[in-house]
């Protein structure tokens, strides 16, 4: 996972951008990296309660983490920015670079 979010920043320039396709493309990725990034947290979140069984849900530090932490990681209105994303995808010519 982070190998992709280095990539991902690593396509982003350093100087400004006015090209509006080339900034779809740039916030595309980022919104991508970033739903990748939630489902591996998700997975690891349900793969940890699975190992700790109930304990991961009796009042405490470690089910205070857990629930906050499957909170954080979740976006707003995830639909919305996959769909952002699906059209750009659907826009490009040839398989997209990232």
């Amino acid at each position: 996972m982070a190998s992709l979010l280095r990539e991902t920043a690593a396509k982003l320039p350093s100087d400004s951008v006015t090209d509006t396709s080339l900034i779809e493309k740039f916030v595309t990725s980022a919104l991508l990296a970033r739903q990748f990034s939630e489902e591996v947290c998700l997975e690891v979140l349900a793969l940890a309660e699975k190992s700790l069984g109930t304990s991961a849900f009796r009042p405490g530090p470690l089910e205070r983490i857990r629930r906050d932490l499957s909170l954080y990681v979740r976006q707003a209105v995830p639909d919305e920015k996959l769909e952002r994303a699906g059209r750009v995808l659907a826009k490009m010519e040839g398989a997209p670079s990232w």
